[in-house]
């Protein structure tokens, strides 16, 4: 085949301790067994290389390789050279992994560092966040909780860019959003289902959300102290609900669209129950 060796030789194959030089430039050195290499070596082109153990002429095993671009991984190799079982693998663009590997991707339990500066610590399918986590995004954003496909999915405890806090349960949200992944790409965290989200201004919010609105039944106790406990579409009060104001009056009747419409029973006029 044009290459060349110096080491042993049985039967006509290298065996035992060589090197090798291949037409293309590739060089190893190592351990050989009936003419594969097989043992521990180290491989060498250019600026790829693989130093570790190899298997009937294939990397299985622990070893350390190194890309063309610089990226570097370290740990288990399977029969198909393809990480497995435990490793770190560290990228060009700076985002690092350390953790379970299966199949070549990050599958199991395990750390990554996006380029963005994006943290995640917790589980892993295929490559992609998937069960109990932890994230950190650099704009501030933290999320503690369940995770689908790389989406914050499930029940968590969400603190957005802006300082507002959600704990219930979450949904990917109509084409995403939300969120961050390793790639910088938005998704998930859309409050769906049972939460409690409290603003800014310390209004709070415990009740059903759909695609991030409130939606249901719920209560709403405003940062003036006013306590509304009823039914909510697309973010506003809408439907039966009882309202307990600040200074103590009751209401219970009928909101359409944030707005007072009909009481049932009275002791304070409809300008005050907007909202």
């Amino acid at each position: 085949d044009g290459s060349t060796h110096d080491g042993g030789w049985a039967a006509g194959l290298r065996e035992g301790h060589g090197v090798a030089v291949e037409v293309g430039g590739g060089r190893y050195d190592g351990e050989w067994r009936r003419g594969e290499r097989h043992g521990e070596g180290r491989w060498s082109r250019g600026q790829e290389s693989y130093a570790g153990q190899w298997l009937s002429g294939k990397r299985a095993g622990q070893g350390t390789s190194v890309d063309a671009d610089g990226g570097e991984y370290a740990g288990g190799f399977g029969p198909d050279e393809a990480p497995s079982g435990y490793g770190r693998q560290r990228r060009a663009d700076g985002s690092e992994y350390e953790g379970e590997w299966a199949r070549g991707a990050p599958h199991g339990q395990g750390r990554g560092l996006g380029a963005d500066g994006t943290r995640y610590d917790g589980a892993w399918r295929d490559g992609a966040w998937h069960g109990a986590g932890r994230l950190a995004a650099p704009d501030g954003l933290a999320y503690d909780g369940q995770f689908e496909s790389g989406a914050m999915c499930g029940h968590g405890v969400l603190r957005l860019a802006d300082g507002r806090q959600y704990e219930g349960q979450l949904s990917a949200g109509r084409g995403g959003g939300g969120g961050v992944r390793a790639d910088g790409a938005a998704v998930g965290g859309i409050p769906h289902g049972r939460g409690v989200m409290v603003e800014l201004d310390g209004e709070r919010y415990e009740g059903e959300f759909a695609d991030g609105a409130r939606h249901g039944a719920g209560t709403l106790c405003t940062r003036g102290g006013d306590v509304y406990v009823g039914a909510f579409a697309d973010g506003q009060r809408h439907g039966a609900g009882k309202l307990r104001t600040a200074r103590g009056d009751h209401v219970a009747g009928e909101w359409r669209h944030g707005k007072y419409s009909a009481a049932a029973s009275a002791s304070a006029g409809p300008g005050e129950l907007d909202g």
